[in-house]
């Protein structure tokens, strides 16, 4: 059964406007293609974050659907509030790298460490393993403004740690990053 979002009506509950209308259906395309993935006792079990949707043009209205074991995932996590975590949390992004890492980081929150390979980090995301040769790009033009929204806009606080050689020096060699995962102390984050 699919849940119908009245799109202005969303709009207006997530950031007290309904001008960015675009927005929401680029959002949950992009969510469409975003994987969660978590541990169903000795099963890694991998879905997306919306199986589907059908939006008619100009309708105002769109219809998603959730594969239902991972609607039971997202419903736990905020203590069944309906689908409050894909209004309250993934909406307020903006970018596609905050909204393709934050989902990833929510599902390893419980463990609160995650060491990541570059090339791995940059599939999810979205971008070839060839993308950003230098870390230094990768970081200030992705890595860094995804974290920074993730942090000031949702219920998850990271950092992360460079993991390789010569990371002292002008050329660093950087292979993997450990994520730090925490949870923020304030539930009442501003809509932004």
């Amino acid at each position: 059964m699919p849940l119908t979002i009245d799109i202005d009506a969303f709009l207006k509950a997530v950031s007290g406007d309904n001008s960015n209308y675009r927005y929401v259906i680029e959002a949950i395309d992009t969510l469409q293609h975003t994987q969660i993935k978590w541990m169903q006792g000795q099963h890694l079990v991998s879905a997306s974050v919306i199986s589907a949707y059908k939006h008619i043009p100009r309708s105002g209205t769109i219809n998603i659907w959730v594969f239902s074991e991972l609607a039971r995932r997202l419903l736990d996590i905020n203590q069944g509030q309906n689908f409050s975590f894909l209004k309250d949390r993934i909406f307020r992004l903006k970018t596609r790298a905050g909204l393709k890492l934050y989902p990833f980081f929510k599902t390893w929150a419980n463990h609160g460490k995650y060491v990541c390979g570059l090339e791995e980090l940059k599939k999810i995301i979205g971008l070839e393993a060839s993308a950003y040769p230098f870390f230094s790009a990768f970081q200030d033009r992705i890595l860094l403004p995804a974290i920074s929204e993730i942090n000031q806009r949702t219920d998850l606080f990271i950092t992360y740690e460079r993991i390789g050689q010569g990371l002292n020096t002008a050329r660093p060699r950087v292979r993997s990053l450990q994520f730090t995962i925490m949870q923020q102390q304030s539930h009442d984050l501003p809509f932004l």
